[in-house]
């Protein structure tokens, strides 16, 4: 087995890049299995910003051990599964993380994580540190900040059009955040 972690902010295209990466094994005949978290309660389809979409075979839920037994047993019992790709893998329990990769340990699968790193108050969500250890390669998916040429390493979240450094982790939709360097995370152009 083979695992990826593909990182970046908010609108680095990561989901587009998931959906390029899928389309290029099946047009190779490949079978790939797509997987995406209930968390993300947006569609129960993987959807880009720039307009491409696939259902997700599997929508992980809070009964996550169960899925990650399921999922290996289809791909143990299936000699046609080449890859796994997981959308917004930071809101998936790390535990589901550490199971899946121990159960697919000795088979020829790939697995290719796409999330956040950080949070919008700058700090590493667990899966993502979970996938930092646990992962073969890591791979940053870069974009440029909302205000200027710098490249973006934070997630600016703003609420009616104010930045927001405190609250709760998790706020689903992309709609307000930003992706920004780090002179803008703290000193804004707004």
């Amino acid at each position: 087995m083979k695992s990826f972690f593909y990182y970046g902010t908010m609108n680095s295209s990561k989901s587009a890049q998931l959906l390029m990466a899928g389309h290029n094994y099946e047009s190779s005949g490949k079978d790939v299995i797509y997987i995406k978290p209930a968390l993300d309660t947006r569609s129960e389809r993987i959807t880009s910003r720039i307009g491409a979409e696939h259902e997700a075979d599997y929508i992980i839920t809070d009964d996550y051990f169960d899925r990650a037994n399921a999922l290996s047993n289809i791909v143990l019992d299936s000699l046609t599964v080449s890859a796994i790709f997981i959308d917004e893998a930071q809101f998936l329990p790390p535990s589901f993380i550490r199971e899946l990769l121990v159960k697919l340990e000795d088979t020829n699968v790939s697995i290719l994580f796409y999330g956040l790193l950080k949070d919008f108050r700058g700090h590493i969500f667990d899966t993502s540190k979970v996938l930092l250890e646990e992962v073969d390669d890591i791979r940053e998916i870069k974009t440029v900040c909302h205000y200027c040429d710098n490249k973006a390493t934070f997630n600016l979240r703003t609420v009616d059009g104010q930045p927001v450094y405190t609250g709760e982790q998790l706020k689903i939709g992309d709609t307000d955040y930003l992706s920004v360097c780090r002179r803008h995370y703290y000193y804004p152009a707004i």
